[in-house]
């Protein structure tokens, strides 16, 4: 697993193993999908809310801008999984504004100049529409917990803009040979593809533990299996880029402990006030 997915699978086992019972579950939701809220709070089987699990330094939302060279205006793509709300627009408003400055296309990313406390309301506008009542997090091997409104008490927002491949997934058999020719034109040393736990896998003898090769059609992830001396899981590189709006953040390096104290007890008296349902 990468080092995001060992982190959620940590702070949703002490969700569970701490504070789960009979009655109050905490199921397990996230993974790659980032539509989904993390982590369930389930009481006598019906939804109570969910807690979004977060990454120290982690991505925080996103959405997609396109850009019309004609009208000089960014215009919010139909690619969107969310609908244009306020925040967005105030955003999209302050790029519109500057247009030939965040539309260069010799810029890898621009930072987008707008407040804060404006980014920090799309961030706790998103996670409000999907139900997320908490947040979790890490600092120094000890798991923080607060409220989605105490957002800005914990973690540093910076809003970004720039180009982003959509993803990545398994390749199809019928890529196979295309991949063995791309290995082999690097003379790399290599057993056969196959697939094992969800997961395209091939042997290679090679020093680095991540790369990317091109193929004819392809692009092609090569990770090193965690713990494997030789195993690579191989992912397809989505050949789609687009523009987003990106909001990166970053947890403070001081947060007090009577600060993470009060607000974990606010956590605590919700679930205390699940169990104490009739």
């Amino acid at each position: 697993m990468a080092g995001w997915e060992d982190f959620e699978v940590e702070c949703y086992k002490y969700l569970r193993e701490r504070y789960g019972s009979d009655s109050l579950k905490f199921i397990y939701k996230g993974k790659h999908n980032s539509n989904i809220p993390d982590v369930e709070i389930r009481y006598n089987n019906e939804s109570m809310g969910y807690v979004e699990i977060k990454m120290p330094n982690a991505q925080c939302g996103q959405f997609v801008l396109q850009e019309n060279n004609n009208t000089k205006e960014f215009i919010f793509s139909n690619q969107n999984k969310s609908d244009l709300n306020e925040y967005t627009q105030k955003i999209i408003d302050v790029m519109n504004n500057e247009y030939d400055y965040y539309s260069k296309p010799s810029l890898k990313f621009v930072d987008v100049q707008v407040s804060k406390n404006l980014a920090y309301d799309w961030i706790i506008t998103k996670y409000t529409k999907q139900d997320v009542k908490f947040i979790i997090t890490g600092n120094n091997d000890d798991f923080i917990i607060f409220p989605l409104d105490r957002f800005s008490s914990y973690f540093d927002v910076t809003t970004r803009y720039r180009t982003k491949r959509s993803g990545s997934h398994n390749p199809a058999k019928k890529y196979f040979n295309e991949i063995i020719k791309v290995v082999d034109g690097y003379g790399l040393h290599h057993g056969k593809i196959r697939t094992e736990n969800k997961h395209v896998l091939i042997d290679l003898k090679v020093q680095d533990d991540k790369f990317i090769l091109d193929g004819p059609q392809n692009r092609y992830q090569f990770k090193r299996l965690k713990g494997s001396g030789s195993e690579f899981i191989i992912t397809q590189l989505s050949k789609t880029a687009n523009k987003n709006v990106i909001f990166n953040i970053e947890l403070f390096k001081e947060n007090k402990a009577e600060k993470n104290k009060k607000d974990l007890m606010i956590f605590e008296e919700y679930l205390k006030k699940l169990e104490r349902r009739i």
